[in-house]
């Protein structure tokens, strides 16, 4: 199963066929059907048929862009999550999220919603997202706001609205919402050159145990300390927004990666 990104808790992956039963499954729990009750499958055949659309969706890099969620104590399917375009509007999308009700009330959503917003903003380009929440789901509510989005408007008359109480639209836009990181914005980093200068991602990073500071690299052979120099967090992060995955990494690790879209690997020391 090809990993996209992970959280401290969470595997976020591409789907495969095995997971139909439990895609099925999940979406017939009361809190989903409850707040999304257009998404539940007819059978596992039809959850099947969804993974492929999902799986091919993923492969070729276009919207929407579905992925399933893993819970890495366990190893289960707990959910999942995407974004899809808004007509019309370029650059722009609609984030979504379900997380199973045997799962939910552990910050998981809160979480997942956070990586996932970080990593489509420098997939896709986007400048703009929307998260659409019916009225009293106030658990949504509270996810998205944690996250940085702001309530924009309500709406009514929406297909996915079978009650008719309208929905809550909120808005973030790339750049704008919570500072991920636990240090202040302005926290000194080292960081290489070919990070600085936008040619390479960060493919390694760590935190060190002593002073709190961060190390940022791109892999590549370097002459220190010419090639090396020291900026704010937050600009680091401006240069490569898909750090936000590791911003709870403890002091005392270090985190790698092969590429800007493989999974992060974390140890100590």
């Amino acid at each position: 199963m090809e990993h996209i990104f992970e959280t401290e808790h969470l595997i976020v992956r591409k789907f495969c066929t095995e997971d139909a039963k439990r895609l099925y499954e999940y979406h017939l729990d009361e809190n989903v059907k409850r707040w999304m009750p257009n998404e539940s499958y007819e059978d596992i055949a039809e959850a099947e048929e969804t993974i492929e659309f999902f799986s091919d969706r993923v492969e070729k890099e276009q919207l929407p862009y579905v992925l399933a969620v893993e819970s890495k104590l366990t190893g289960e399917l707990i959910g999942d999550t995407g974004v899809n375009e808004v007509e019309g509007k370029p650059g722009e999308v609609e984030i979504g999220y379900v997380i199973s009700d045997d799962y939910s009330g552990k910050g998981y959503a809160t979480e997942l919603v956070e990586a996932m917003t970080s990593y489509v903003i420098a997939k896709f380009g986007i400048k703009v997202l929307y998260g659409r929440v019916m009225h009293g789901n106030d658990a949504s509510v509270r996810v998205l706001e944690k996250n940085g989005y702001i309530f924009q408007t309500e709406e009514f008359g929406a297909e996915d609205d079978p009650y008719g109480n309208g929905m809550l639209v909120y808005v973030r836009t790339a750049g704008s919402g919570g500072f991920p990181f636990e240090d202040a914005p302005n926290t000194a980093c080292i960081v290489c050159r070919h990070i600085l200068r936008g040619e390479r991602p960060v493919l390694y990073a760590s935190h060190d145990a002593e002073d709190g500071m961060w190390q940022f690299m791109c892999g590549g052979s370097h002459a220190f300390p010419d090639d090396a120099a020291v900026i704010g967090l937050s600009e680091v992060l401006d240069l490569d927004p898909t750090i936000a995955a590791i911003a709870k990494l403890p002091c005392g690790y270090s985190a790698e990666r092969e590429a800007v879209d493989a999974d992060w690997k974390t140890q100590e020391g």
